[in-house]
């Protein structure tokens, strides 16, 4: 089972990268 979730959150205060991989 392989699961890739990529969130990408820019705005102007705030900026946030969320990146899980499941093996």
């Amino acid at each position: 089972m392989l699961c890739v979730r990529v969130e990408v959150m820019f705005s102007e205060p705030i900026f946030g990268v969320h990146i899980d991989f499941i093996w």
